[in-house]
């Protein structure tokens, strides 16, 4: 085990579709934990159907608290002078801690997690430097930081209510490069199923050689435009009746969301108090005038709504 708190055992079971993925499902038993790192290459027939069909599928168990998912188009840019020195700040605790521990935004305030991510961190930065001629200790830093920042991106929701027991899924789209495709390997460190839709190239011959994920074959390379990744809202969902760790609300009563049937716009979602000429709900209750909602994650809250919201429209 080393210096993390938990082992990982690694495609514990055969992958061959992106509907298997979706569905598989790894354990937590006894300190070690089951994960899943695969490359679908190429592109299969109905290629976006089956993507969108995962993205439902796991969108439906994550609102019964069965999973945690979230997919993204590419992994964004550390730019801002702020980030960089927040992240370089993280950097350098680490390295002062031995890197044993890490703390960034999504660990601050779990101790376990601090540690998982610290032996991630060590161990992906010993790749980084098995797989870069003449690595100095500079370039390492960079790496380091822009690992930590990719962790908050990705993770802010993902790796929220951190509990290894916990399945946690992340599918990334073309990673071919080296710093990105390490990155997909520390989130499988930290006990998160990952696939990537590698449908434009593949990595090369080098990082093959680390063993680190499985490939299957779907179909000719080649460009594809995939959708962004829009959470599935059950029409019934309800924040009085179904619990979530995603989100919290503060209303001194039951609020409920509005929202459109199978028919109707997927923009019409809103927050009572009803809009004038909303006549597109099933069972809708209106709470007080006083409901308010806060910390709702960007892929929950309401799509033409300011967060936090209340009946003014302010927080």
């Amino acid at each position: 085990m080393g210096d993390r708190i938990w082992n990982i055992r690694y495609n514990g079971m055969e992958i061959s579709s992106i509907d298997a993925f979706a569905k598989a499902e790894g354990r937590w038993d006894g300190g070690c934990r089951d994960v899943y790192f695969i490359r679908m290459l190429g592109r299969s027939t109905a290629y976006v159907q089956e993507i969108e069909q995962m993205d439902r599928y796991l969108s439906e168990q994550a609102a019964e608290q069965r999973v945690h998912y979230q997919r993204i188009n590419s992994l964004p840019r550390l730019a801002s002078p702020e980030d960089v020195n927040y992240y370089s700040g993280c950097y350098d605790n680490w390295v002062g801690s031995g890197r044993k521990t890490a703390s960034v935004r999504v660990t601050e305030k779990h101790a376990d997690m601090q540690a998982v991510l610290g032996a991630a961190c060590a161990e992906t930065v010993d790749l980084f430097r098995r797989v870069t001629a003449y690595a100095s200790a500079s370039m390492e830093k960079n790496f380091a930081v822009k690992c930590m920042f990719w962790v908050d991106q990705v993770g802010k929701e993902l790796l929220e209510g951190f509990r290894p027991e916990d399945s946690r899924k992340l599918v990334l789209q073309d990673l071919p490069k080296k710093q990105e495709y390490l990155f997909a390997c520390l989130m499988t460190r930290l006990g998160v199923d990952v696939m990537l839709l590698q449908y434009q190239a593949d990595i090369d011959g080098q990082l093959e050689g680390l063993n680190l994920s499985k490939k299957t074959v779907l179909g000719d390379f080649g460009a594809c435009t995939i959708p962004e990744y829009r959470p599935y809202v059950p029409s019934s969902f309800s924040l009085r009746t179904r619990r979530t760790t995603s989100f919290s609300l503060r209303t001194e009563e039951p609020a409920f969301f509005c929202l459109p049937l199978p028919s109707g716009p997927p923009a019409a979602v809103s927050l009572w108090p009803r809009p004038t000429g909303c006549s597109s709900c099933r069972s809708c209750r209106e709470p007080p005038e006083t409901a308010r909602m806060a910390g709702i994650p960007e892929s929950y809250r309401p799509r033409n709504l300011p967060a936090p919201f209340s009946s003014t429209g302010s927080a």
